[in-house]
C-alpha cells in the first residue's frame, strides 16, 4: 500500500538482494526447528488428521483456482498458482511450539504439502515464460 503514496528508495533493491537469502535461511531454520521440536515429534498423526488436511488442501487449491480464473494479469495468475500450490505454511507449526499445542493436522500439512510445490513452481514458470 505504501507504494501508492511514496516511491521506494533506490537502495531498496540492493538491501532486498542482500537480506533475502538471510531471511530465507532464518525462516527455514525456524521451520525445521519447529518440525523437529520434541513436542511435535511426539504427536501421532492418524487417518483423521490426513483426511482433514486433504479436505483443507482441496479448499485452498480450489479457492486459488477461482482467483486464477478471474485474475486480471500475469502477476496475479502467478501469485494465485504459487499460493494455491506451494510449500506448507511455516507459521502454524511454529505457533504450535510457541504456544504449546499439539495438532496432528498441522503436522500432516508439514509432511505432505511439500508435494504441491513442484507443480506450483512448474506452472508459475510456464506462466512467466509464455
Amino acid at each position: 500500500m505504501i507504494h501508492l503514496i511514496v516511491k521506494a528508495p533506490s537502495v531498496t533493491g540492493s538491501v532486498l538482494t542482500f537480506a533475502g537469502p538471510l531471511l530465507a535461511f532464518s525462516g527455514a531454520a525456524l521451520f525445521a526447528g519447529s518440525v523437529l521440536h520434541p513436542q511435535n515429534r511426539g504427536t501421532a498423526v492418524g487417518a483423521a488428521a490426513y483426511r482433514r488436511w486433504a479436505w483443507l488442501s482441496v479448499i485452498r487449491v480450489g479457492y486459488y483456482l477461482v482467483v486464477f480464473a478471474f485474475a486480471t494479469g500475469k502477476a496475479l495468475e502467478i501469485v494465485a498458482v504459487l499460493t494455491g500450490l506451494s510449500a506448507p505454511s511455516f507459521l502454524p507449526v511454529q505457533l504450535s511450539v510457541l504456544y504449546g499445542y499439539r495438532n496432528a493436522v498441522v503436522l500432516a500439512a508439514v509432511r505432505w504439502t511439500w508435494l504441491f510445490a513442484p507443480f506450483g513452481l512448474g506452472i508459475a514458470a510456464f506462466l512467466h515464460y509464455r
